[in-house]
């Protein structure tokens, strides 16, 4: 007979409960206990500060008296752990898979998309910016015959970017997004940013509208006046003068609070690069016009200085040249 048929009742040890071992006393033996019987719940036991009784197998008591191990509860308990390891080990086997797919993707040659635009700080500039800070293979052009391109073009406008293997899209909003899909730190790292990217593109684009009313001539002698000077805010907003815009923009830079010049984490998002290009606007048009804005005048100083945004203002870049001043004053 094993040392195990020397269970008795009375005898105190150790027994699992949900693969946990916990002091317990024995209250009955099944009267053919024996090594054989070794899986069979045939030893009863009460465990300490439980009124109810179980039935537990040998393997389930711990017992160094008797030389019992508890070895059966041991691999339950470690069958869960080792399962949660396979787990991890795939999913870590999976992941390392797709990452070297991506960048074996990612090697492959791709053909660059080919910007076109006129030379001009209008449109333009915003995904020239875009393009050259993202990071994506691109060649910048200008049209050299237009009458002739324009029956080419999806909106018999520029500006257009061709991508291999799409075609050629058009519009500068499209452009942009095409961009952030492109390169996360173009998009926004994460919802908050992508919100004030996109805000971004929609409060620049706002002004890039009166401008073009001042350029355009449909704006009287007076209205142009009080663009620049006006500062009331609580008049219709198709009535707002720069100032107004700027203290929008100022009040948003201090709630954004990404960092000395950025609006965002990576502070070249394409919303970023469109508000980039207005706010230079405006000051080709008046070199002083947001010098009492602290988080505009930060912005802008911060975004000018980059490498790859002097590349674009000083047409040393893959544009064939620079873009010219288009607003007038």
């Amino acid at each position: 007979m094993a040392a195990a048929a020397g269970i008795e009742e009375g005898q105190r040890l150790h027994a699992t409960y949900d693969n946990e071992f916990y002091p317990a006393v024995v209250t009955a033996v099944w009267p053919h206990l024996a090594a054989k019987n070794r899986s069979k719940k045939l030893v009863k036991v009460q465990f300490d500060g439980w009124d109810d009784e179980v039935w537990v197998s040998i393997d389930d008591i711990k017992c160094k008296k008797l030389g019992l191990k508890g070895e059966a509860s041991a691999a339950k308990a470690e069958a869960p752990k080792a399962k949660a390891k396979a787990k991890v080990k795939a999913k870590a086997k999976a992941k390392a898979k797709f990452v070297a797919k991506k960048e074996g993707e990612e090697s492959k040659k791709r053909d660059p998309v080919k910007f076109t635009y006129f030379g001009l700080w209008a449109r333009g500039p915003s995904i020239a910016l875009a393009l050259e800070h993202s990071g994506i293979d691109w060649v910048g052009e200008f049209p050299e015959t237009w009458k002739e391109m324009k029956p080419t073009t999806p909106w018999l406008e520029l500006p257009v970017l061709e991508i291999p293997g799409i075609g050629t899209i058009g519009h500068e909003a499209a452009i942009l997004n095409y961009v952030g899909w492109r390169s996360k730190k173009m998009l926004g790292f994460g919802l908050a940013d992508y919100l004030t990217s996109q805000q971004l593109v929609a409060e620049a684009e706002d002004i890039y509208k009166k401008l073009g009313q001042i350029k355009n001539g449909q704006l009287s002698e007076d209205e142009v006046k009080a663009f620049w000077n006006d500062e009331d805010p609580t008049t219709h907003n198709k009535n707002f003068g720069i100032k107004v815009y700027f203290g929008l923009i100022d009040k948003f830079y201090t709630k954004c609070n990404a960092g000395e010049g950025k609006f965002t984490k990576s502070g070249i998002t394409v919303g970023e690069c469109k508000m980039f290009t207005m706010l230079h606007a405006c000051k080709m048009m008046k070199d002083d016009c947001f010098d009492n804005n602290a988080g505009v005048k930060a912005f802008y100083d911060h975004f000018s200085k980059l490498e790859k945004t002097q590349l674009v203002m000083n047409g040393t870049g893959k544009m064939p040249g620079e873009f010219k001043k288009y607003f007038g004053a």
